[in-house]
């Protein structure tokens, strides 16, 4: 690879940027000592240029939005770990407000049926 990047054991006194306040940096916190390196907050398209350029090793994101950048540009991004973390995000509503979750169901099912559409909302919204 361009910076000889493969594996999380690579990161070794290096920079590893995630999202401010995501589980991205939950993760990039909980793991900088395993693996030795520094950790740095920010936005993940300003982050996605400095790993290009050199400046940060790595990035932890939610892998739609890692795929997302791999795919656009594959001779710069790779993937070097794709298990670091399982997040299950729930939503709740009243107790027998069938009609609300019924509404919200629908909304998600149509969301979730254009992958595009859900990777776009998903940088839109987190990256």
């Amino acid at each position: 690879t361009k910076y000889g990047i493969k594996t999380m054991e690579d990161l070794k006194d290096g920079l590893v940027g995630a999202g401010n306040g995501t589980t991205g940096m939950d993760v990039a916190e909980d793991l900088k000592d395993d693996y030795g390196y520094s950790t740095q907050a920010g936005e993940i398209a300003v982050m996605t240029e400095a790993v290009k350029a050199g400046a940060m090793q790595a990035i932890i994101t939610e892998k739609c939005v890692a795929d997302s950048y791999i795919n656009s540009d594959p001779a710069s991004y790779q993937m070097i770990a794709d298990d670091l973390t399982v997040e299950e995000i729930k939503g709740i509503t009243a107790l027998d407000n069938n009609a609300l979750l019924d509404k919200v169901n629908e909304a998600i099912a149509s969301i979730m049926a254009d992958e595009a559409n859900y990777n776009q909302l998903i940088l839109d919204w987190f990256g």
